[in-house]
């Protein structure tokens, strides 16, 4: 499966070994006539992901009539961390006990991403994210973790990437009966103290994700980018092309 001289391909490995599903990441760089068709995969069930620019209305056109659907529209927020920002007492670093409840947290927290608003995948985006957050603890996902204790229990965390100045937001949830209590406030408010050596952090969100829309309002956040973010499966580039449908992975 490729795009020819535009796009390239590559297999997500983790996002197949979770879902059972074969899966890829396409990146675009643009869309033109060197662009031929997308290539069939084969009969077996197969899922396949993109983004793109808002602004790129060509490119998300093109990949419509593909076959591709836009699963959510991913708004990208940026900050300057704010050394008056207070640090909580009770947010610290994650630690290796902490696994299972953020594992927990993190399988039941999300409502608003692409995996649980496309039906194919919907059924497995709690375990998607689940298996997300807890590749942190087997150092295969993300530079560094905080949680916020209460009780002695993990109620949130936030899952961060370090890109030299840069802090960025890879996860971020709170535990259901926890949610509304200021949790997702003091875990952001503590990046500050807690990374003092990052200058800027930077989030993104859908753009149905009202509750994160306010809060990362609350803490000056700026809009920066806005994405497409487009799935295809077997079954929808087959109907694009008037073929059968493969039928639904499980």
């Amino acid at each position: 499966m490729r795009f020819e001289g535009v796009a390239q391909l590559a297999r997500d490995e983790w996002l197949s070994a979770v879902t059972g599903i074969p899966s890829w990441k396409l990146s675009v760089e643009s869309v033109g006539s060197r662009v031929t068709n997308l290539p069939e995969l084969g009969d077996t069930p197969w899922f396949a992901y993109a983004k793109v620019d808002t602004d790129c209305i060509e490119q998300a056109n093109y990949l419509s009539s593909l076959g591709f659907y836009v699963a959510t529209t991913e708004l990208t927020f940026s900050a300057d961390l704010n050394e008056g920002w207070p640090l909580s007492g009770c947010v610290r670093k994650a630690r290796p006990e902490d696994e299972d409840a953020v594992a927990e947290i993190a399988a039941h927290a999300f409502v608003h991403d692409r995996f649980h608003k496309d039906p194919v995948l919907q059924a497995q985006a709690g375990r998607i994210k689940k298996g997300w957050a807890a590749n942190y603890f087997r150092g295969t996902r993300g530079d560094s973790m905080i949680v916020h204790v209460e009780d002695g229990r993990v109620r949130g965390f936030v899952q961060l990437l370090l890109h030299g100045e840069d802090l960025v937001i890879d996860l971020i949830a709170v535990e259901g009966a926890a949610c509304r209590k200021g949790i997702g406030s003091s875990l952001i408010s503590s990046l500050a103290k807690l990374f003092p050596e990052a200058r800027r952090v930077l989030v993104g969100t859908q753009v149905t994700n009202i509750p994160s829309l306010s809060l990362y309002g609350r803490f000056g956040f700026r809009m920066i980018r806005s994405n497409y973010v487009l799935h295809a499966t077997a079954d929808a580039i087959a109907g694009s092309r008037g073929g059968q449908p493969t039928g639904k992975a499980e």
